[in-house]
């Protein structure tokens, strides 16, 4: 006996749920495989019909998006494939294209001071891409700023490995060093740093 004074039994008999459960599956199974055979399906209803596109509206997109600059069509035009039915703004593509070109310079640039150096050579082979547009104010102004880091790391090298007869050179005597990296008089004029 349980808290509310009901009697279970140990081993419920549950065989005749489980049959009733069965024999009516089975009962609906046959029963749809009966009508399936029986029925005559064999007609079919015919009739003429259109299939047409609720609307003729198409969406427009543009893969990355972007300011409409100037619309080219209005609402009702027809359009045929291939026409231009609006034009973009160009301004912020421009400007990124533009940032990517002076990466892509000031890298070929970088490149061919390290391949100078590497070299140890005090003239730069420039690529043709960057030579061809020398004239170009940015591009010129990399070129320069390349040369001048060479020109600096060359002259650093030069300095840390001269002979020791240039410590004890007067002002006015130039040491060999500086003579072979400026042959320009200007060049020679500079004040270099003492050693103690």
């Amino acid at each position: 006996m349980n808290q509310f004074g009901l009697t279970i039994p140990a081993h419920p008999d549950n065989r005749s749920a489980a049959l009733g459960g069965i024999s009516v599956l089975l009962l609906v199974v046959g029963g749809f495989l009966t009508w399936s055979y029986l029925a005559p399906l064999s007609k079919a209803a015919v009739a003429q019909g259109e299939i047409r596109v609720q609307s003729h509206r198409k969406t427009v997109d543009h893969l990355e998006g972007g300011i409409i600059r100037e619309i080219l069509v209005k609402d009702g035009d027809y359009a045929n494939q291939g026409d231009v039915l609006a034009r973009l703004d160009t301004t912020v593509p421009g400007s990124n294209l533009e940032m990517l070109i002076s990466q892509h310079d000031a890298l070929m640039a970088a490149q061919a001071r390290l391949l100078a150096q590497r070299d140890r050579s005090s003239v730069i082979a420039w690529p043709n891409a960057l030579a061809d547009r020398a004239g170009d104010p940015k591009v010129a102004a990399i070129m320069a700023g390349q040369a001048s880091i060479l020109r600096s790391q060359h002259l650093a090298l030069l300095w840390n490995s001269r002979p020791s007869s240039c410590l004890k050179r007067s002002r006015t005597r130039v040491c060999w060093w500086r003579k072979a990296y400026c042959p320009n008089p200007s060049c020679l004029s500079w004040n270099e740093p003492r050693r103690a």
